[in-house]
């Protein structure tokens, strides 16, 4: 797997929607020592978690609720930041 696609695959591998043949490709990738990626995968790893401290628990209003049903059953968006961004502008709304 070529550098480019392995960054392609990190926000997937970090939030656990890659195929089983993308994350293999890219478990490959990383055992061959690729530092750049192993250090996004851990930037990537901490913003998640720090993400998960900071948004506050609340109920959501019956429309966001809706809202988020549609977009988890819609399939996913394996690359990119757009989606995670679409979703907290979508719980921001409520």
């Amino acid at each position: 797997m070529k550098h480019e696609e392995a960054q392609d695959l990190l926000v997937g591998y970090v939030a656990g929607t890659l195929e089983a043949d993308e994350r293999e490709g890219l478990q490959n990738h990383l055992r061959a020592g690729c530092d750049v990626c192993e250090t996004t995968i851990r930037e990537l790893s901490e913003l998640a978690a720090d993400i998960s401290l900071c948004v506050p628990q609340q109920t959501p209003s019956p429309q966001v609720k809706e809202g988020i049903m549609a977009a988890v059953t819609r399939p996913c968006s394996k690359r990119g930041l757009e989606g995670c961004f679409r979703m907290f502008c979508l719980l921001d709304k409520g």
